[in-house]
């Protein structure tokens, strides 16, 4: 599930798909920090997270959707925020225009609720990127 989530940070996890040489920004590194405490998170999930691992925990079905909102990616009625997301990546990331890409391909995608709209997303994303391991 979280190889997906950080996806993130998408949208946020788009805006969580930041460079290793960059880091992701303040606010997106408080939303993850929020919503993995929220959820119950430890250590060990926030390795997992930095290292865009998967978290096989049904406490962390809401998690991409609330990174996406506290990161301002997701609007309140669960649609994306395409330009906040896009606002979010720096101007000199590697792959930023592939992150672009895949944020317009994925805006769409659609789930029962904002949680699994919040992790096609984030599926949809990690799938349009190439693998990367996030900075501490």
């Amino acid at each position: 599930m979280y190889r997906l989530t950080i996806a993130l940070l998408v949208l946020c996890a788009m805006s969580i798909c930041i460079s290793a040489h960059h880091g992701p920004p303040p606010h997106i590194k408080a939303a993850v920090k929020k919503c993995n405490e929220e959820a119950g998170g430890d250590e060990s999930t926030m390795e997992k997270i930095r290292n865009f691992e998967e978290i096989d925990d049904p406490k962390f079905k809401c998690f991409h959707a609330c990174i996406m909102k506290a990161a301002g990616s997701m609007n309140e009625d669960g649609t994306i925020n395409e330009e906040k997301s896009i606002e979010d990546i720096p101007q000199d990331m590697p792959d930023r225009e592939k992150m672009i890409e895949a944020i317009k391909a994925c805006k769409d995608e659609k789930g029962a609720d904002e949680c699994e709209t919040a992790e096609k997303i984030a599926k949809c994303f990690m799938g349009n990127m190439p693998p990367r391991k996030h900075p501490e």
